[in-house]
């Protein structure tokens, strides 16, 4: 039995290196995510994640299971890394996803698919910005900032200066 247990967990660790290369692999995509977040956002109501992902840069993945719904782990926009958010802003330093915070999403691969959240954000971007008056303002103070922080253009890729974590250890 000990020789099986190996084996299934060597193939979990094969399994979580590849959803990990999935990711990395549609980086171009992710970095394309922060912009068309800050276009959807407001259209259709506002959005915990796309304010989310303005704000840290972060596309937060959430597993959904039997006991209710998470933040599994995020997919750092500029790289397309399996992280975790909190840890990274905490340590000011990427920290990765650890393997147990990506197997619950390898049933649900969709979430992890960036072409399939452009189309997503492409669509809900193309609506009108909704809500109370007031939170339509608040919005369009936010948007400037959040542009201006990030730089956010169509024709650009989101990037992240370095973390002052990876500065004092370069």
């Amino acid at each position: 039995m000990p020789n099986e247990r190996s084996k299934a967990e060597q193939l979990a660790l094969a399994l979580v290196h590849e959803v990990r290369a999935f990711c990395r692999s549609q980086a171009s995509l992710w970095q394309t995510v922060p912009y068309l977040a800050l276009e959807a956002q407001g259209k259709g109501g506002f959005s915990d994640n796309l304010y989310n992902c303005l704000h840290t840069g972060f596309w937060m993945v959430t597993h959904h299971g039997s006991g209710g719904s998470f933040v599994a782990c995020s997919i750092d926009c500029a790289t397309g890394e399996l992280a975790n958010q909190y840890a990274s802003i905490r340590q000011e330093r990427l920290v990765l996803a650890r393997a147990e915070e990506i197997l619950p999403l390898c049933s649900h691969l969709d979430d992890l698919d960036a072409e399939l959240v452009v189309v997503k954000l492409t669509e809900k971007s193309a609506g009108v910005l909704s809500g109370a008056r007031d939170s339509r303002e608040v919005w369009t103070r936010e948007r400037t900032e959040f542009q201006h922080r990030w730089a956010l253009h169509p024709d650009r890729p989101f990037t992240r200066p370095p973390w002052p974590g990876e500065a004092a250890t370069a």
